[in-house]
């Protein structure tokens, strides 16, 4: 049995991942430039090259936050969701191919494919809050610099409005929105899903099977709608510094709802 780890579909992520770092410089940028630009206006040829330079950073960041929103990231889910019912179902819908990527042992079925979004639950709950926390610390910087600019009476107007815009105009504060709504709603799905599995494994179950499948499907669909609507590119630096450790967080998980012991109703 192959051992190392494979993720095909991975490098769908990987010009998405360089497009939001080139949006995040952009966006910065902009804004950098715009403070500068308060205070050139004894220098009137310079300021003016600088505004077209505004002008141009402004656009290639909407550009390329757009791009990245609308397609990219999402043709990436799309893969990745393709490849997930792939994986659960046991049906070649794509060529790509995991290895690893998904730590259960089920064979194809619905349990097979409600275990895959369990364990994504999961990685995306664990990270997001990790990504949440340095988020968190940017934007309260950012909080704390405006309102001393507020309380100075020598701040000049046209800076406070500039801040002010950046703070409130840009993805600044609703990038953190996103990641904190879902930390939350995935958060939320992990512990349904516990609740259904460990239901599920339990030898004393004797549920409706139907009912059963259909809560697995209602909450599989309910996270990938979640992907799609948030948009968030979970940090590929966080996954893999906390991969090791989730993984076998994510065994003991399995392990204390019974799932390693193959229950009488999957096997």
């Amino acid at each position: 049995m192959n051992e190392q780890r494979v993720d095909t579909v991975s490098t769908y992520y990987k010009l998405p991942q360089k497009v939001d770092r080139i949006s995040n410089f952009l966006m910065w940028m902009s804004i950098c430039i715009s403070l500068i630009v308060l205070y050139l206006n004894k220098l009137g040829p310079v300021k003016e090259m600088i505004n077209i330079l505004y002008v141009i950073v402004t656009i290639l960041y909407f550009l390329a936050s757009s791009i990245n929103e609308l397609y990219l990231l999402r043709k990436a889910e799309n893969k990745r969701t393709t490849h997930l019912l792939s994986n659960g179902l046991g049906v070649s819908l794509d060529d790509e191919f995991t290895n690893r990527y998904y730590n259960n042992e089920l064979p194809p079925s619905i349990y097979r494919l409600g275990m895959n979004v369990f364990e994504n639950t999961f990685f995306t709950s664990s990270i997001s809050k990790k990504m949440l926390y340095s988020e968190s610390i940017k934007i309260l910087m950012y909080v704390i610099i405006w309102f001393l600019l507020l309380l100075n009476r020598k701040t000049p107007l046209e800076t406070i409005a500039v801040v002010s815009q950046t703070l409130l105009g840009t993805t600044l504060i609703t990038h953190g929105v996103r990641i904190f709504m879902l930390y939350i709603e995935s958060k939320s799905l992990f512990e349904r899903f516990r609740n259904v599995f460990l239901n599920y494994f339990s030898n004393s179950f004797d549920g409706n099977v139907r009912v059963l499948e259909s809560q697995i499907l209602d909450l599989c669909v309910k996270y990938e709608v979640l992907k799609g609507a948030l948009g968030v590119l979970l940090s590929e630096k966080i996954f893999n510094e906390m991969n090791k450790k989730l993984t076998s967080e994510w065994e003991n998980i399995k392990r204390n709802i019974g799932a390693i012991s193959k229950g009488p109703h999957v096997f």
